[in-house]
């Protein structure tokens, strides 16, 4: 089984199109019908998160950390005790790639980071994107590391001990 973490703090702007675009992924054929589980940690959430997230049928963690480490982790270990074997990450302002899931799992890799892509950075204010480019942190070939597209076998993720909060 593969399981789909997203932690979550009032999204309700952005959260139907990420489960809806997760379920996808969720069916694609190079999976082979592998059951994909999607869990939504609702973390601390005043908004609509948790009606959406119950409408469109995934599962639902409602904690108070106010901590996406810990919300996160909090997901990974749900989805270990419901017997996944790989761990999928993404950020409930996301929207992944019908093929994100069969990418991860073909690589055969015990971890795959990748990266994202802002479709509305021409919107986001002169500030926003000063601080976001400020915190960007530069890798190999100018790739850049997000917790919104991680992917991790459980037996790596138990190995390293988990997220830190």
């Amino acid at each position: 089984m593969i399981g789909i973490v997203v932690p979550a703090h009032d999204e309700e702007e952005t959260l139907g199109a990420c489960i809806a675009s997760l379920q996808i992924a969720a069916a694609h054929p190079a999976l082979q019908s592998e059951p994909v589980r999607i869990v939504i940690v609702l973390d601390a959430c005043r908004d609509g998160s948790a009606t959406i997230a119950r409408q469109a049928g995934v599962e639902r963690l409602e904690v108070a950390f106010t901590n996406v480490g810990r919300a996160r982790h909090h997901g990974a270990c749900w989805s270990i005790d419901q017997g996944a074997r790989w761990l999928a990450f993404t950020d409930a302002d996301t929207v992944v790639e019908a093929d994100w899931l069969a990418r991860q799992i073909a690589s055969a890799a015990d971890v795959v980071c990748g990266s994202v892509h802002l479709l509305d950075w021409a919107t986001l204010s002169t500030d926003l994107r000063r601080r976001y480019l400020s915190h960007r942190q530069s890798v190999t070939a100018g790739r850049h590391i997000h917790g919104a597209n991680l992917g991790v076998s459980v037996a790596a993720y138990l190995a390293v001990g988990a997220f830190r909060h």
